[in-house]
């Protein structure tokens, strides 16, 4: 699901990279459509506070939760709009490591290796 939806996002960075470039809206319709909805914000919102979480009111999480996403689409809209050349141009190079997930889970975490232009690894 992961890689098939990463595929989408470099066929359509091929395919309308210039358009998604001047329009965000249509870096937000691309990403609603094939990203977001495979993230799973309230746990990794959960994750990055670590032990304060336990300490925030339900109406703390909730709002870090909401803001955290907020961040984190934009972050992504940005990055895709001003790097959508290189993500092309190194989409030959990403590769997934095996994934540690077992049959009867249901959530997996999938890691993703890609080269930088410079030939850093990430």
């Amino acid at each position: 699901m992961v890689i098939d939806a990463t595929e989408h996002l470099i066929n359509e960075l091929r395919n309308n990279g210039d358009a998604i470039k001047v329009s965000p809206r249509l870096a937000f319709d691309l990403a609603n459509e094939k990203i977001i909805p495979l993230i799973d914000f309230s746990t990794i919102a959960r994750s990055v506070l670590g032990q304060h979480w336990r300490q925030a009111s339900q109406q703390q999480r909730q709002q870090f939760t909401s803001e955290f996403r907020s961040f984190t689409i934009n972050f992504f809209l940005k990055a895709m709009s001003t790097y959508s050349e290189e993500i092309v141009d190194t989409a030959d190079s990403f590769t997934y490591p095996p994934d540690t997930w077992t049959p009867g889970n249901t959530r997996a975490t999938v890691f993703m290796d890609f080269k930088l232009k410079d030939g850093l690894k990430t």
